[in-house]
């Protein structure tokens, strides 16, 4: 993740999810940091997901 430019906040809460904690609150808790902050880090993970897949896909094209 850190290859993709991926911050520690967004490489603890992949770390969460990983480990099967997915419920924002829970991750939020475990964390230490306020809600808002965890929906943030997600929408940077869906983001870094839709890259990775666009440049998995144009991979396997070649």
């Amino acid at each position: 993740m850190k290859d993709q430019g991926a911050d520690k906040d967004e490489i603890e809460m992949f770390e969460c999810l990983a480990n099967g904690i997915d419920k924002p609150k829970d991750i939020a808790d475990l964390l230490d940091k306020p809600i808002d902050v965890i929906y943030t880090i997600s929408r940077r993970l869906r983001r870094k997901k839709i890259k990775f897949n666009e440049k998995w896909t144009s991979l396997k094209k070649q």
